[in-house]
């Protein structure tokens, strides 16, 4: 009896640990193929989506599609090319004896599983060869086909595939996978109708696929009426968002990777996360990396210029649509980052930039002659005005939904207004300041009664135009008050603060005067209008200037009147991940920041430090 009762209070202590075990398992270090912690998305730049993971066994996959011709997809590749060096998972591209199980649940603008154009899982081999597996014939409680029905009738024989089913309650919107990698067949179906013997005949084109050599596996997803291959994409108007409900997700068989490692090399820095490089993860990939690194307890969130916006589609092309603040997916995505980030106990500084990849027309900064402030960058981006009353309730609005959301979860609320410039054209030989746009010119001639002056080149004498710069610096600076203003009426104990660039705006040996001058509007930046001030100098640090870093770190303290505590640094950027001396000036400009005793140092950014595998080397 004694021994019944210890094996009675064993059994009980197994399942206990056992739940707390599984409650725990997205963060656990274990690590295994198809593990939906480290599954990734990827979409056409018209739509939007996302994944966000919840635990081991469920995800959401959702989104807008915008266009007829719109495909998203959720992946696994073999080989992780996304996670930081020094915890990638171990590569595999050998599937055989895996099997994986799955349910699922449409809703919205989705194409059914049975469509001809329905889900397709690919798998693409080591040498890029392709193979297209329709998923239709893998829902093992799909309703039975025509084969299946046709063929009952020849010799009496009812052929299944696969060949043990035996329940039909699902359908085309929601039930049940199951994917054998050793019994993997590519092709539409197994069976066809063969006129001439009038009988089902198996598919010529129905071949198996050998499960090693997998480079990567993907499920793709696409809206309803879609069509291939159009020259002329239809614009979905309506009703275009969607949702793909994944539970019961099982991997099984030979599909241990090990596990990951975390280290203690970033506790002195901080992080910035930009969306438009991160949109690919799982906010609970993000949030996780974030603790196996170390990084310190607060991070800057860049929601980036293109992809957190909701968009139309006017006059052949896609434009910002500021009737809505976020588009479906970026408004899910967050949400779960912000619970996510608060079950870390980490704390976030939202970050909204005046640069976008697709404004209004008459938002956009212009020259004299109406040329567009633009960027450098391979996919363009525009400078936006400080003028345009559109802009400025859409900014507001913007914030307002950021911060109500964090307070739904009492998290800490606080702001960033990026970018706050106005543009020159900078790599152009003219050189042409951009204060021209139709609601400045229009606002300038309503306070003075008189038209703008026209400066062609950035370094134009403005002798006798002094009050048309301090006008300019005027808008600069007010457009920033007008946010913290409404913010903190809103939210008394919001913080708000800007990303100042003193390369742009200080450096009398690149940049010309009335430059300078238009966007230092001091008395709204300095201390202490700003609750603190984030500074960057990163094209220093690029271009290996590092005098003239020095002497940026001092302007936050000697001009605008910031102690330590209340300064925030960002370290460079290397775009491509491999220039050495690029990353040997990131390290020195920590050293620097930490010898200052800035507030808080942060490295730019989370997906640039994977990508060069950068620790710090304290």
């Amino acid at each position: 009896m004694k021994k019944f009762k210890i094996l009675k209070y064993f059994m009980v202590f197994m399942i206990i640990t056992m739940i707390i075990s599984r409650q725990n398992m997205s963060y656990s270090k274990e690590i295994y193929k198809l593990k939906p912690e480290f599954l990734i998305c990827e979409f056409n730049p018209q739509m939007s989506g996302a994944i966000i993971v919840h635990d081991d066994d469920s995800f959401d996959l959702l989104g807008q599609f915008r266009t007829n011709n719109d495909y998203f997809e959720f992946m696994w590749e073999s080989y992780d090319s996304f996670s930081h060096t020094d915890f990638k998972y171990n590569y595999s591209n050998d599937y055989s004896g895996i099997k994986l199980s799955f349910d699922y649940e449409f809703s919205g603008l989705l194409e059914p599983m049975d469509s001809v154009y329905g889900p397709i899982l690919t798998i693409t081999k080591e040498n890029n060869k392709k193979h297209f597996v329709r998923l239709w014939n893998y829902v093992k409680n799909r309703p039975l086909d025509n084969y299946e029905i046709e063929t009952s009738k020849q010799n009496d024989k009812n052929i299944r595939f696969p060949k043990d089913r035996n329940n039909f309650d699902g359908t085309n919107l929601k039930g049940h996978i199951e994917i054998d990698f050793d019994n993997l067949y590519e092709g539409y179906e197994p069976y066809v109708y063969d006129t001439k013997e009038e009988k089902w005949l198996k598919s010529n084109d129905f071949k198996k696929i050998k499960p090693k050599n997998i480079k990567k596996i993907s499920f793709s997803l696409i809206p309803k009426n879609y069509e291939e291959d159009v020259d002329d994409k239809k614009y979905i108007n309506n009703n275009n968002e969607f949702h793909c409900k994944i539970t019961n997700w099982n991997p099984k068989g030979n599909i241990n990777l090990g596990e990951l490692k975390k280290f203690d090399k970033m506790q002195k820095t901080n992080v910035i996360c930009n969306y438009d490089n991160t949109y690919i993860y799982s906010p609970l990939r993000v949030v996780n990396d974030y603790k196996r690194q170390n990084y310190k307890d607060i991070l800057s969130f860049y929601l980036g210029a293109s992809k957190y916006y909701d968009k139309e589609f006017i006059d052949d092309k896609f434009i910002i649509n500021d009737k809505k603040t976020f588009n479906y997916a970026f408004y899910n995505w967050y949400k779960d980052y912000i619970k996510q980030l608060k079950k870390a106990n980490i704390q976030i500084i939202n970050s909204i930039s005046m640069e976008l990849k697709e404004p209004k027309e008459d938002w956009i900064q212009r020259t004299y002659d109406n040329k567009k402030a633009t960027t450098y960058w391979e996919e363009p981006t525009y400078l936006i005005s400080f003028t345009n009353e559109e802009i400025k309730n859409y900014y507001l609005k913007l914030y307002l939904s950021l911060a109500s959301l964090l307070d739904d979860i009492n998290m800490i609320k606080t702001m960033q207004l990026g970018e706050p410039w106005w543009w020159y054209l900078e790599n152009d030989d003219s050189y042409s300041p951009c204060f021209y746009d139709i609601s400045t010119r229009e606002l300038f001639l309503k306070d003075y009664g008189y038209n703008m002056k026209i400066f062609k080149s950035a370094y134009d004498d403005y002798t006798n135009y002094e009050e048309t710069i301090k006008w300019l610096q005027n808008k600069n600076g007010e457009f920033s008050d007008y946010l913290m203003m409404n913010l903190k009426r809103k939210y008394p104990d919001l913080k708000y603060t800007i990303l100042f660039f003193p390369p742009f705006v200080t450096d009398e040996s690149r940049v010309p005067k009335m430059m300078r001058e238009v966007n230092f509007p001091i008395d709204s930046f300095k201390y202490p209008n700003l609750d603190f001030i984030m500074i960057e100098d990163y094209d220093y640090l690029i271009n290996n200037q590092l005098e003239k870093h020095s002497s940026t770190l001092n302007i936050a303290c000697n001009i605008l009147n910031y102690p330590v505590s209340r300064i925030h640094y960002f370290v460079g950027f290397d775009l491509t991940g491999k220039n050495d001396l690029i990353w040997e000036n990131i390290t020195k400009a920590i050293d620097n920041g930490l010898e200052k005793e800035f507030s808080h140092i942060y490295i730019w950014e989370y997906y640039y430090v994977n990508q060069r595998g950068y620790y710090y080397p304290n």
